[in-house]
């Protein structure tokens, strides 16, 4: 069969024999392109150094550089800051180190145990800022120079034959707010507003794959105080995730049609959520990872998009708007709201330009407070450029083009 990572992968037919061929060679398609380009480049941005940070940088060292300066970060947002003045999350540390404990169990990373030995001490020992925030000494971020923000280890998440269900067994409904002053510009079907659910969205294999891909890689380079994110510049760009994108832009062409997937948001909660966001892209389709197994409580845990929308308001380039702006527009609108509580294999459709937070579903105890909530976000297309507007651009310009065309050949007449 031909591949959903190929342009013209309906240009097929069968030959004699009943083999399927392409009728013409197939090539990548945009996003397989787009996300093949992140992954270089988190490929080279976050290598795995040859040797200790003496060894690689001695003479910045002996010019009074200090170590933290040596490891990579990824400067969106409030992490970026931290890590530049020589602070981690505790959290961040705790998660690493339970994560190589587990990549050592599972024989997947040679030599973890330097890593895993590193990043104990340094929760031992490391001074506590701040609640939650720790400072390391210069001995310490010699300690885990080769592991922090490092690409140790990317799981496998190759491309399947199919990454959704049959859309005949996807269970769907559309929720409308209790307001009726929400429409949208996203048209379709949420043209007046509504957010869609689509639950068994992912076949039982992509659903594994993805999931395996987060637990196990170390891509989780953004630090919150509440949560940990990953994105395309992070290495959060698998193959499979092109393909989930590609099958999306089928299954929901009414509202993102030839929309480019511009960005991607991954995070892990543990027993916390984040604040009020609004996303610089046209549409959002969100869903949860979130393993089986972890004990949560689906009565608080979830989603909640707001009647609220930045789509006339100006957003700060970092991609999501946070702080009293968000707060006043959600206080302008009474604070009405759809709530989705999380559940795995399920996503959740809207306009990115609503304001949104999530909260997570894990309830904080001893046994599982190392667990976290796992969910992705695929953004699609520029805020305020949805398909209706693209749609009638196309239009306008093929009426110019005959337009013109007519007049040509009335002069000439």
């Amino acid at each position: 069969m031909p591949r959903w990572g190929d342009d013209g992968y309906m240009l097929y037919q069968a030959d004699q024999s009943g083999n399927w061929a392409h009728i013409m060679e197939p090539k990548s398609t945009f996003y397989a392109m787009t996300l093949d380009t992140w992954e270089t480049f988190a490929a080279i941005r976050y290598r795995t150094p040859r040797g200790f940070l003496s060894e690689e940088e001695p003479e910045l060292l002996g010019a009074g550089m200090p170590a933290h300066a040596f490891v990579p970060v990824d400067m969106q947002g409030l992490d970026g800051n931290a890590a530049l003045g020589g602070l981690v999350s505790e959290h961040r540390i705790q998660h690493d180190l339970k994560v190589f404990k587990l990549l050592e169990s599972k024989g997947l990373l040679p030599k973890v145990a330097q890593a895993r030995d590193a990043y104990a001490r340094v929760l031992r020992s490391a001074t506590r800022v701040r609640e939650g925030i720790m400072e390391l000494t210069a001995e310490q971020w010699h300690s885990i120079y080769p592991y922090h923000n490092r690409r140790l280890y990317i799981h496998p998440c190759p491309r399947l034959v199919q990454a959704l269900n049959p859309a005949s067994s996807l269970e769907t409904r559309l929720l409308q707010s209790s307001s009726q002053k929400v429409t949208s510009r996203a048209g379709g079907f949420l043209s007046a507003g509504g957010v869609l659910v689509i639950d068994n969205l992912l076949t039982p294999e992509a659903m594994m794959q993805l999931r395996d891909f987060a637990e196990l890689s170390t891509v989780w380079y953004r630090e919150r105080p509440n949560f940990l994110g990953a994105g395309l510049s992070t290495g959060f760009s698998p193959q499979l995730l092109a393909q989930v994108a590609e099958e999306l832009k089928i299954l929901l062409a009414d509202v993102l049609c030839d929309l480019p997937l511009t960005n991607v948001w991954a995070f892990k909660f543990g027993d916390q959520g984040t604040d009020l966001l609004a996303d610089q892209a046209a549409v959002n389709v969100h869903f949860w990872l979130s393993p089986d197994g972890i004990e949560q409580n689906e009565s608080t845990g979830g989603i909640t998009i707001y009647d609220a929308t930045t789509d006339v308001e100006p957003l700060p380039l970092e991609g999501h708007s946070t702080g009293s702006m968000l707060e006043e527009l959600v206080r302008q609108r009474d604070g009405n709201n759809i709530s989705i509580p999380s559940l795995q294999n399920r996503a959740v459709v809207f306009d990115s330009a609503r304001i949104h937070a999530e909260k997570s579903s894990i309830r904080k105890s001893e046994g599982n407070r190392f667990e976290h909530q796992i969910s992705v976000s695929l953004l699609f297309g520029l805020k305020g450029l949805y398909c209706t507007q693209r749609r009638s651009a196309k239009v306008t310009f093929e009426d110019e083009v005959t337009k013109l065309a007519s007049e040509g050949s009335t002069s000439n007449g």
